[in-house]
Parts: C-alpha cells; structure tokens; sequence
C-alpha cells in the first residue's frame, strides 16, 4: 500500500507551478489505461481495482549516468531530488524509478505492456495486463479469455479464468470455440 501519490504531491524548493491533471471523480475500470494516464489515475486512487506501480522516490543519487546534467532541489524538507529539462524550458521529474536503482524511466513508459526497465519492475505493480507465461510478454488485460490467441503458449485462453468465463457465459451454453481444438 502506498500512503499517497509519492511524487506530484510533494512540495519542491524553487518550483512555483504545478503540473494539474484532471482524473474523474468517480471510481473506474482503468483496464484500458497504459502508461503516464494509469500512473496518474491509479496513484490517486481513481481506479476500481488498480494500485499504485510507484515504489520508489526519485532522489537525486538514483540514476546518475543516466541525467548527468540534473538539478537537484529540496523536496518536502526531507530528501534531494532531482529534474531534467524536457520539452522546451520545462523542468520535470516525472520518473519511475526501477528496482535496480540504475535506469528512471518516464511515466509515459509505466505500465504500458513493455519491460522498459529490464528488470520487469515498470510493469511488476501494474493491474491493466496479463503476462504470458512462457515468453513473458504482456497484453492487455482485455485481452485475455477473449477467444483470441495472443499468447504464443495460448495462456491467456487456456487457463483457470477462461474455463471459468466459458461455462458462466450464457450465450455460449457451456461451448467453447476451443474446444475443437483440443
């Protein structure tokens, strides 16, 4: 469980304006959300059944080859964190920073159906997908029991889940389109 969303909530020296996003009021599905909108949505508790992917504060010693030329400012009176220039003259630090401590990725690139860290950790906390189990590639989450093969091993139809869709849809009767191929 995470207290808040960690990083647009605190309070940084030498930054007077705030990036505002508008997330709706009421609770949803954020199944069909990927990257910089699940982060935002998610963090703040906006999604039926999503939890936060954010474990890790962006401080200033985290990913140091990577931003060689970051500033770093006071946040909340408690750590040093750091900000790169993007887009123009904009000063952000809208990083997930993975496991491994060496590579901060943008939002953009959380949960977003493709290891970008290399360690699995920008998808590990995330509710929008499913991981095939032999080859480990993420597809949405829509897409699994949807009578489609997405998964080279086919686990994302052949599963405990999907045999229970198939037999509680009542508009297939207990049949399945599978089943004549087994």
């Amino acid at each position: 469980t995470f207290p808040s969303f960690i990083f647009p909530n605190h309070r940084f020296f030498g930054v007077a304006e705030r990036t505002s996003v508008i997330i709706p009021t009421e609770l949803q599905s954020c199944d069909h959300m990927f990257g910089e909108l699940y982060v935002y949505t998610s963090c703040t508790y906006s999604c039926i059944s999503s939890s936060c992917p954010l474990k890790n504060i962006p401080r200033y010693e985290v990913c140091p080859e990577q931003y060689p030329n970051r500033i770093g400012t006071v946040a909340n009176n408690e750590y040093l964190a750091f900000f790169t220039k993007s887009f123009g003259d904009f000063y952000t630090n809208r990083y997930f920073v993975c496991d491994n401590k060496v590579k901060c990725i943008d939002y953009s690139k959380v949960c977003n159906l493709v290891d970008d860290c290399g360690d699995g950790s920008d998808e590990e906390s995330c509710t929008n997908h499913f991981k095939c189990n032999s080859t480990g590639y993420y597809i949405p989450k829509t897409s699994k029991c949807d009578g489609l093969f997405d998964c080279l091993d086919l686990s994302d139809e052949c599963n405990v889940d999907c045999s229970r869709h198939i037999l509680e849809d009542p508009g297939r009767n207990g049949h399945s389109a599978l089943i004549p191929l087994l």
